[in-house]
């Protein structure tokens, strides 16, 4: 059956090719309308929340075309075998393009192979003739997120559609992408997204996809055309492109003429972003301490950081001396806090003396209390000496502060997860984690909640799991965690206990989602935004309440109790996201109730997207994020609720422990 629907999708393609080029598209009267005055409208939405399916089956067949489309947009978001046969039997009879798209797009959410063939007949649904670009658009995508190696050689060797069928070169540059981040890539497919880098004709937002899928896709062989996207690299006007596009070059092989290149970035673009991306990708060439050490003390705190991580990773002849002698001198001490980081990961754990004396100065860091930030990066990079837990566990006795308790689990959890620990401890390994068993239990019995979630890897170490007799004391933490508030620490505890006992009991809970707060959404309009003010500036957000109802609300509310006020962005990533909303300030803090995650046709494909954090689906609760730049490999996993519209600037400029002064809803 596989094999002869797989054909056809093969003649179709001969068909397209035949005529040189896809036919116009014809377009349809949708008339989809969402009001959320339209009491269907409530009810439908109600339904998606409470992840009703029999309720939404029952708006399949309606003549309604908004009430099909709303019932296709709610079980993409809802991932269940009875999702996948309501959307099977509806594709196969629906006519109007805009919900047959998104019925499309909802079955590749499902993530089922076996769903593959349905996508495939909807791709020759209608006549050659009449065929619709958008919604053959949506078959390449879909076909990506759940297609195997044949299908990825079919769309890989599509060679008809030219640079002005938008819909099909877009979604074949996503197709390719979908296949790249799942581990499915070939050859054709590289080559077709390097000529798609190469064709600036080409729909700028199909070369972005192309450039992610050669920055992002494992265990590519960009050998053969390392030089034509080197090149392209150098002339390329399209930032967003080019920060992928310098990602793609650490697959170089260490060309010296690319590192040139990269180098090159460094110093002479403008844009801070392509500068981090070219530092990542130089981690596969030699080092290059005197430049390295220029960027060091660059105004922009994220490229500091960027190079800070740099000497983490990279390799040289007693790199770690330099590195050091940067720490003990930096006059940023968050930036010594990440050197001595870098320091402890790149010295050989024998040299005991040196550690010790750079333990000794980290604890003097730690002692000027430089504030809690600073202080969790210093006891981090302890994490990196084994010899630290002495340390570590003296702070823990004394601190009250959910941030450092949190930073000094994740370090003890390194030190005995380590593959250096049994030649640290050679004289009695078993007794160093029998010992170390006494501060693991300390932590536990402390039922912080960011503490316990960083520990529980220590459970999944054999060596560390024969000196645990009684499993008690991680019973009893797994009590007193309030759901849903600490769901991702209630899984990961769980996870500990089913690895500890070699058992495979399933997660017994139930995430019942917070309601919809019809009242705030008819507070809000197309012309509602957000003015976010913070210590580095002002920021606006326009929110996308039709495509994510409930976050938005959920956001709005929020807003409205002044909820936001004073919260700290406690997780910044170079060139990636801000995020903030955490009520405990080390990202394990939310509120007692969970909302659904909302996935429709929305993408992360430009800066300043605003998304939900999460923990899995339908865990979203009070933190938020927005992006640096791009990010599609969250399309379709994190909700989109709202762009920047103004202050990207701001954004760009806010680092760790940067403060919410207050957030206003503007109607």
């Amino acid at each position: 059956m596989r094999l002869h629907l797989n054909t056809l999708f093969l003649l179709v393609c001969l068909i397209a090719l035949e005529q040189s080029c896809v036919p116009a598209n014809t377009k349809e009267n949708t008339s989809i309308s969402v009001s959320f005055e339209d009491i269907s409208v409530q009810k439908l939405i109600n339904f998606r929340v409470s992840q009703n399916i029999d309720s939404l089956a029952s708006y399949a067949d309606s003549e309604n075309i908004t009430e099909r489309y709303l019932v296709a947009e709610s079980l993409a978001s809802i991932k269940d075998s009875r999702s996948e046969d309501i959307l099977n039997r509806m594709l196969s009879n629906e006519t109007i393009g805009a919900v047959r798209e998104m019925l499309i797009y909802a079955l590749g959410q499902q993530g089922n192979i076996d769903n593959t063939d349905f996508l495939i007949t909807a791709f020759k649904q209608r006549d050659t003739a009449s065929v619709d670009n958008p919604t053959n658009g949506a078959v390449l995508e879909s076909c990506g997120k759940i297609g195997d190696e044949s299908i990825l050689k079919f769309i890989a060797t599509t060679n008809t559609y030219l640079p002005t069928d938008s819909h099909l070169i877009i979604n074949q540059a996503k197709a390719i992408y979908r296949f790249g981040l799942r581990g499915i890539h070939s050859e054709d497919g590289t080559a077709k997204m390097v000529g798609f880098i190469l064709n600036e004709s080409i729909p700028s937002e199909g070369r972005l996809y192309a450039a992610h899928y050669l920055s992002r896709t494992k265990n590519l062989n960009l050998t053969p055309h390392q030089f034509r996207i080197a090149n392209q690299f150098v002339k390329e006007k399209n930032t967003d492109v080019k920060m992928a596009l310098a990602l793609a070059l650490r697959h170089a092989n260490g060309n010296v003429d690319v590192y040139q290149i990269l180098k090159n970035a460094l110093e002479l673009d403008d844009d801070y972003r392509v500068k981090i991306n070219s530092i990542r990708a130089l981690q596969a060439f030699p080092y290059n301490d005197t430049l390295m050490s220029q960027l060091l003390v660059d105004p922009n705190p994220h490229i500091r950081k960027t190079v800070c991580q740099y000497y983490a990773s990279a390799t040289g002849d007693k790199l770690y001396n330099s590195i050091r002698q940067k720490a003990k001198t930096s006059q940023d001490t968050l930036t010594a806090a990440r050197l001595y980081s870098a320091y402890f990961q790149q010295i050989p754990y024998y040299f005991s003396k040196s550690r010790n004396a750079a333990r000794f100065e980290v604890t003097n860091l730690l002692k000027a209390k430089p504030g809690k930030f600073i202080e969790s990066a210093l006891l981090r990079a302890l994490g990196h000496d084994i010899q630290s837990y002495t340390l570590l566990e003296s702070v823990f006795d004394t601190t009250t502060q959910p941030i450092l308790k949190t930073a000094i689990a994740s370090s003890l959890a390194k030190i005995i997860t380590s593959d250096n620990f049994d030649a640290v401890f050679n004289a009695s390994p078993k007794y160093a984690r029998k010992k170390l068993l006494e501060f693991v239990e300390k932590i536990v019995d402390d039922k912080d909640v960011g503490a316990l979630y960083e520990i529980t890897p220590v459970f999944s170490q054999p060596n560390f799991a024969t000196v645990i007799e009684n499993d008690t004391f991680l019973r009893q933490a797994l009590k007193s965690l309030t759901l849903p508030r600490d769901i991702e620490t209630y899984k990961s505890v769980f996870e500990a206990l089913n690895i500890l006992n070699d058992t495979t009991q399933n997660l017994d809970y139930s995430l019942d989602s917070r309601p919809m707060n019809w009242e705030e959404v008819n507070t809000l309009s197309d012309s509602t935004y957000f003015i976010v003010k913070t210590t580095k500036g002002v920021f606006h957000i326009n929110p996308l309440l039709t495509s994510a109802p409930q976050s938005v609300s959920n956001f709005s509310e929020l807003v409205v109790d002044d909820f936001y006020d004073g919260k700290i962005f406690h997780r910044v990533v170079p060139n990636f996201v801000i995020q903030t909303g955490c009520t405990r300030g080390d990202g394990y803090g939310s509120l007692n109730y969970t909302i659904n995650s909302e996935f429709s046709k929305t993408y992360y494909n430009s800066e300043g997207y605003v998304g939900m954090a999460s923990a899995g689906p339908h865990t979203e609760s009070a933190q938020w994020f927005v992006t640096h730049s791009p990010t599609p490999h969250l399309d379709g996993r994190y909700s989109i609720f709202g762009k920047v519209s103004t202050g990207m600037d701001v954004v760009h400029t806010i680092t760790e422990g940067d403060t919410i002064l207050d957030i206003i809803k503007v109607n």
